[in-house]
Parts: C-alpha cells; sequence; structure tokens
C-alpha cells in the first residue's frame, strides 16, 4: 500500500492495527500487509446512507 492510501485510510477514522510480516510473495520477494480496522460504534454513517451503505428509503 502505498502512503497516499494508508493516509486516506486514517483520514477515513481507520485504526493501524499492525504488521503481518512476510505475507504475501510479489515480484519475487516477500511483503508485508499493514492491517487497518474501525469499530462500529467508531464509524459515522454517510448522510442518506444505512449502515450496509445502501441507499436509505423513506
Amino acid at each position: 500500500m502505498t502512503g497516499a492510501s494508508a493516509r486516506t485510510l486514517l483520514r477515513a477514522g481507520m485504526t493501524k492495527d499492525g504488521r503481518i510480516r512476510d505475507h504475501v510473495f510479489v515480484h519475487g520477494a516477500w511483503r508485508d500487509s499493514i492491517t487497518y480496522s474501525i469499530l462500529e460504534h467508531e464509524w459515522a454513517p454517510i448522510d442518506g446512507l444505512d449502515a450496509d451503505g445502501a441507499a436509505e428509503i423513506n
């Protein structure tokens, strides 16, 4: 993941949870994976969308 992608996740309210070392083999080398998450009570839905991201029908 690029630095820009990581910044986007952090700006969206996610938290960096950790690193999985030597997780995937890409182009002849082992790469780490960084995990991010957000807890349900930390997440604020966008106006007009429900918790699953679907449009609310009134």
